[in-house]
This record gives structure tokens, sequence and C-alpha cells, in this order.
């Protein structure tokens, strides 16, 4: 079904596709915007500043991938943004969270996180797809979702009907629970035995690989697999319905006041454990493997507390002390104090970007 692949490759035959024209159609139509679509190219070595555009039409969109495909990482918002959005200098900007005003697309990201990623692999996972995530959706009374192979893992796409942030501004928990601790919760175990986990962002200006696209140093074309988009309508109700989403065990409520943190001199034994064995949260800790994102000793420090986070470390302690010692951060490298670890904790359990 797959052509082998493996992350070691470091690039492919040059007779290899770029893009598949008409995945990027078929991907661009399921996004179902109205208004303009965000667009970026991004190096991956971090050594030309991103490229971003806005398109209204797939044409636009196909002919932003035939300039930068082959070359950087291409990546589109999976909501609209309702205009272009500029600096005051007049060059364009990345949307921010408070940018986007209505809620249409909902991306599940699954990883599988082993070193390599085999043939054989994404062939389960897809598996695991088209069986027990799609009966899951349809017992649920949802509509059986769209969903892209990457090459590294699929990205699950759900369409509610328009969803206004700003009678909703929880939206993004909301969707994050959805994601996380429901269809999450229900498939941990089939995804430990794939290796497989999910990303917990859920930003709501959140960007994707554009479907049938290569990550340049890989080259595995992302395919499109979905009919025509349709509004799923008990998804909405099902999002807009639930209770507020649970604040984590953990919080930092009052910011300021009696409660402080614990920071100890010593690597927490389940850091030190999950370092040990999770390759990707190693390189985040050695200050490697972001391919987008701020890639500064600070955004890597946040890296690893929110893949802390998601790994199941959710004592603040523990996660204090593990920015407290971790070689290439900001309190090693910068001297920064525990007001900067209390404000890295707390963005990173409020869903802050990294």
């Amino acid at each position: 079904m797959h052509k082998s692949y493996s992350h070691t490759a470091k690039c492919m035959d040059q007779r290899s596709p770029t893009y598949s024209e008409p995945d990027i159609r078929m991907g661009f139509a399921y996004l179902g915007h109205n208004l303009f679509t965000q667009l970026d190219a991004i190096d991956t070595q971090r050594k030309r500043p991103t490229i971003t555009e806005f398109a209204r039409t797939a044409d636009e969109t196909v002919s932003f991938v035939k300039k930068n495909a082959g070359e950087r990482l291409l990546v589109w918002g999976t909501n609209e943004r309702p205009e272009i959005l500029i600096y005051d200098y007049g060059r364009p900007r990345s949307a921010r969270n408070t940018d986007i005003k209505k809620v249409t697309n909902v991306l599940i990201d699954i990883d599988i996180e082993s070193d390599t990623v085999s043939a054989a692999q994404l062939n389960e996972l897809e598996r695991f797809i088209k069986y027990d995530a799609w009966h899951w959706f349809s017992d649920q009374g949802f509509q059986r979702p769209a969903y892209s192979i990457t090459g590294r893992g699929v990205h699950i796409k759900c369409t509610p009907p328009p969803i206004s942030v700003a009678d909703y501004p929880d939206i993004a928990e909301r969707t994050k629970y959805f994601g996380m601790s429901e269809f999450g919760s229900d498939h941990k175990t089939k995804l430990d035995g794939l290796e497989a986990r999910i990303d917990n962002t859920f930003d709501i200006r959140r960007m994707e690989r554009i479907d049938g696209t290569a990550k340049p140093e890989i080259g595995y074309v992302s395919h499109f697999h979905g009919g025509l988009r349709a509004d799923d309508e008990q998804l909405s109700i099902h999002l807009l319905g639930m209770p507020a989403p649970p604040k984590p065990a953990h919080s930092f409520e009052p910011m300021y006041g009696a409660k402080l943190l614990t920071v100890h001199n010593c690597m927490p034994t389940i850091v030190e454990q999950l370092l040990k064995r999770d390759p990707k949260l190693r390189a985040y800790w050695e200050g490697a493997g972001k391919t987008y994102g701020d890639t500064s000793p600070s955004g890597y420090d946040m890296s690893v507390v929110r893949a802390l986070m998601v790994r199941g470390v959710t004592d603040t302690s523990d996660l204090a002390s593990a920015l407290a010692c971790r070689p290439n951060g900001s309190v090693q490298k910068s001297g920064k104090g525990e007001d900067y670890i209390r404000r890295t904790i707390a963005r990173g359990l409020a869903g802050g970007r990294y």
C-alpha cells in the first residue's frame, strides 16, 4: 500500500514526485474555507525565513506549492483566516489565535514515535484508522472523518459546522478534550501498541502539512483520503454541549502567593526514565528535532514541558525540576529563575504554542 520509508533517508530519488496536485485540490476543498487560507513554506534547517502567503482558491494553493515544493515544508491553516494578515511594515504574518473568528475543522494528529517508520507501521496505522477509529466515530454518532497519511503518522480531519470563537472562547480546550481525553483515552492501548501518540496541540490557528506534499528531507508525499466535505452537526452538538473542560490537576492558581514551586537540584526519576526510552523527548531535551515553531532555548523548554505532560508527567515540581536541570535550557544557560519556570509551565498547562 505504501512504499518502504525510513526517517534515516536523507534524500529521495530525483524522479520521485514532490507533490500530488489532485491531493492538494481535494484537501483544499475539504477545508471548506470561504475566506483566506494561510500557507507557510518553512525551511526546516532554519537558515531562511518562513514564506507566508494567503490563498482563496485551489489554483492559488497549487501555484504556491509548485514554487516551494521539494525545498521547504509546506503547511496550511486548518481554520480560515478572516483577512490577509500583515505586520505594520507590510510583510505577511502568521495568524495568532486571537485572529481566528470561527472553527470549522478539528485535527487529530497522530505520530509514530519510533526512530524509523516502516511501510508496515504505516499500514497498521491506516488499518487502525479504517477500523478502530471509524467504528468509534460511528458509534458516537459522528461522521466518518477524512484522513491523510503523512509518512510519519496520520491526520484525522473532523468537520463541525462553523463554531464562533466569540461565542465559545474555550473551543480550543473543548477540541483538545475531545481529541486527547475522549478519542485518545479510548484508544490508548492500541496507540501504545503502534508506538503512536496524539499531538496535544489543538490551537485554533493550527497549521498542518498541505495534503499532497512532502517534507523535503523525507520525500513521502502525503495522500488525502476522503470524499466531499459535509458538516458534522452531531460533532458540533457534542463539542458545544460538553461541560467546560476540566482544568489540569495541578494549576498555578493563585499564580503568585503562598503556593510556590518546589525545584529540586536533581533530575526527577520519571523524567530520567522517559528520556532513556523516548527519542523524540530526548531530541527536544538536547535542543533538536523541531521543524517549526520557536527553536530558541526557551522554545525548547516549552516543548519539553508539553512533551512531558503528554507522557503523563503532571506534577509541577517534576516539571520545574526538569527545566532547572536541562543543560541547554534558559535556566542553565541564561540564569533564569523560578518566575520563568512558573510562567513556562503555566503556559504549557494552558496550551501555549511551542
